[in-house]
């Protein structure tokens, strides 16, 4: 089958709608069909057209539709369609009616298939986005960290080097809440060795003075900029935690590297990220709160234990990232897509 993935700008930059699009193009060209991801919908020969973001892609989903009366459609679920920032009733107008158009809706986490309609539940299929565990390092270079007694080469909290690091990677953007972090480590104790390194563009010219004026008066914080994926990653494997301070995540690519990495992680407590590490997972604190996120902090950097059950609650997350799992859902997905098209069914 041929696919055309739309995912709408800012292309400028690497961000995860379009970071997921490029992933799922992978995937299908993988189980061996077509598939050409493009930011705005071209009139070309397609059976099905992949939407991501329900409400801008409305109108490459409405020419779709005039030109392959035939074609399916499938709608990926943004964090902006879940959590939207406009209530209007024109925005929910075009959600339902872009989505009423679809055969099949693409959730990246359980809480976003369970907020949709109940008329378009039976639509929905969850897939999560995978994360493809880093390269193994050269053994000299694990075991210049010391024997680990869990045979991870860590000995506990902060053993990753010098200083306890903790690692906040995304654009800086409101939604991410993203100097959470560090105005926690303001007011820690002197004897802590917690740094924040973070990683991302600042996407406005605010976000960006704000970095620079708080690497000048916070000792304890470093702003690194924007950052390749490997690079990112690397410095995500040399990091004791993440944090993840969002106010609303659709699904997190962050998070999946996290899990295959084996770095624990800190979050504000919100559906996209409980769908992955569970609601009972240790590592949570309330959206905003600073202090509880210093607790939090404070605490995986000194206590053994308390550290160990993050490692293992992401453990026990892990396998919903595998890229087996997603190329498996996909196939499913395909198959379903190939009947409905061979069957001659009229769209829903």
């Amino acid at each position: 089958m041929r696919f055309q993935l739309v995912a709408p700008p800012p292309a400028s930059l690497s961000n995860g709608n379009r970071v997921t699009a490029l992933r799922w193009a992978r995937i299908i060209r993988q189980l061996g069909h077509e598939a050409v991801v493009q930011h705005e919908y071209r009139r070309r020969k397609a059976d099905v057209l992949i939407a991501l973001h329900a409400v801008k892609t409305a109108p490459a989903v409405a020419d779709f539709v005039a030109d392959h009366p035939e074609g399916r459609i499938v709608i990926g679920l943004t964090g902006t369609d879940i959590y939207p920032t406009d209530h209007s009733g024109k925005r929910q107008r075009t959600f339902e009616d872009t989505i009423r158009k679809a055969t099949a809706i693409i959730a990246l986490q359980s809480h976003a298939a369970r907020s949709l309609p109940a008329w378009a539940q039976d639509k929905a299929w969850v897939i999560y986005q995978s994360a493809e565990p880093p390269k193994p390092r050269p053994r000299a270079a694990v075991n210049s960290q010391g024997p680990g007694s869990d045979g991870t080469g860590m000995q506990g909290p902060g053993s990753r080097g010098p200083s306890f690091q903790v690692a906040v990677i995304g654009h800086l953007r409101a939604v991410k809440d993203p100097f959470r972090t560090a105005m926690a480590i303001r007011r820690l104790p002197p004897e802590s060795q917690i740094r924040v390194v973070q990683v991302g563009a600042a996407l406005s010219e605010s976000m960006q003075v704000r970095a620079r004026r708080e690497e000048e008066r916070n000792a304890r914080y470093g702003w690194v900029g924007a950052k390749s994926k490997s690079e990112a990653g690397r410095i995500l494997s040399s990091s004791d935690l993440l944090v993840i301070s969002s106010r609303s995540e659709g699904s997190s690519n962050v998070l999946g590297e996290a899990l295959v990495r084996n770095v624990p992680v800190i979050s504000s407590r919100i559906g996209g990220i409980e769908a992955t590490l569970g609601p009972d997972y240790p590592g949570y604190f309330d959206v905003g709160d600073t202090s509880g996120l210093r607790e939090q902090l404070l605490r995986a950097e000194t206590d053994r234990a308390f550290y160990r059950s993050l490692r293992d609650g992401c453990r026990r997350a892990r396998p919903l990232v595998s890229p087996a799992r997603e190329r498996r859902d996909w196939k499913r997905l395909i198959q379903s897509l190939q009947r409905d098209l061979e069957s001659g069914l009229r769209r829903r």
